[in-house]
């Protein structure tokens, strides 16, 4: 979360993998706006292994302490020294941070620390969420999932979120390895089967996901039961005559209460859910397929799935 701090504005500067400061407005992630500052000025970057360095792409110069950098020469920051633009003395900017670049959430309130991404988030906390965030590796994008509103978004740099009574922006590292797409062919949840083996006493689930000619054991976790209530119920809709687009949507709190948890407690799993799925390579990029959102209901995505109780076949509706 490599950071400078802009002396004349009093503001923190949050980097970028490869980030450009100058005076030309909307060209450049850094405004110096002073007359001896040129319209693209210097450029800051990380090296992997090697740290922040700085290079000079100015007609005025750029000094580093009382050290003026060679034009287009990188040189590699240190903390606590400052770059100054155009003069000896023209705009400074104090080296305060030199960890990696990170995608971060930057709080408006700068009583408030940045929040560092993990690929999955549970915020304002884990305990009680009002909203998701997860990173989808196969695009290198972020999405939001707003508990209670209709579907995810994506969002983009300098995405707005309003989180518990506090406004954020979205800060995007923009590093090679950030937006790294793997090597995967496009998954849709009607390429997925959902196998579901749950014990006689309903007290354990385990799940192995179909793709293709490929299986994914899941193992056995809490969370899996939900998503077993939800292809139950979808199963129980196509049987009532309701058609295969539009079954499967419960009304959330309902589906909590028929589980004995509460709302809360129900979007906690899907998170935990989305998690465990973004650790496997080829299904990473499918974390959001699994379960759709509209306003006030959820419903498993996959069409295609099979329920098992002690080992014997309740329903199937996989392809053979």
């Amino acid at each position: 979360m490599a950071w400078l701090f802009d002396a004349q504005s009093g503001q923190r500067c949050f980097l970028h993998g490869y980030h450009t400061i100058g005076r030309l407005h909307g060209s450049v992630d850094t405004v110096a706006d002073l007359p001896i500052v040129s319209k693209l000025h210097m450029a800051i970057e990380w090296r992997s292994g090697s740290g922040w360095f700085a290079r000079d792409l100015s007609s005025n110069g750029t000094w580093l302490n009382n050290t003026k950098l060679a034009t287009q020469e990188a040189q590699l920051l240190t903390l606590g020294r400052s770059l100054f633009l155009g003069a000896p003395d023209g705009y400074e900017l104090q080296v305060a941070d030199l960890d990696p670049p990170a995608d971060l959430l930057i709080p408006d309130n700068a009583a408030l620390a940045p929040i560092i991404l993990d690929p999955h988030q549970l915020l304002p906390n884990a305990d009680h969420p009002t909203l998701a965030l997860f990173f989808d590796r196969s695009s290198g994008t972020w999405h939001s999932d707003e508990f209670g509103v209709a579907g995810t978004q994506r969002l983009f740099a300098g995405s707005k979120l309003n989180i518990a009574g506090e406004d954020w922006v979205l800060h995007l590292a923009r590093t090679e390895a950030a937006t790294e797409q793997l090597a995967q062919h496009t998954i849709a949840s009607r390429d997925i089967a959902m196998l579901f083996n749950v014990s006689l006493d309903e007290e354990k689930t385990r799940l192995t996901v179909l793709l293709g000619a490929d299986s994914y054991n899941l193992g056995y976790r809490a969370h899996h039961y939900l998503l077993l209530h939800l292809a139950r119920h979808r199963q129980q809709q196509q049987l009532d005559g309701v058609d295969a687009c539009e079954s499967g949507w419960i009304d959330a709190e309902l589906c909590a209460a028929e589980l004995g948890i509460s709302v809360e407690h129900l979007n906690i799993q899907i998170h935990r859910f989305r998690k465990q799925i973004s650790g496997h390579t080829i299904l990473a990029g499918a974390d959001n397929l699994f379960v759709e959102r509209r306003p006030g209901e959820i419903r498993l995505a996959p069409q295609l799935s099979e329920v098992s109780k002690g080992g014997i076949v309740e329903f199937s509706t996989r392809k053979p």
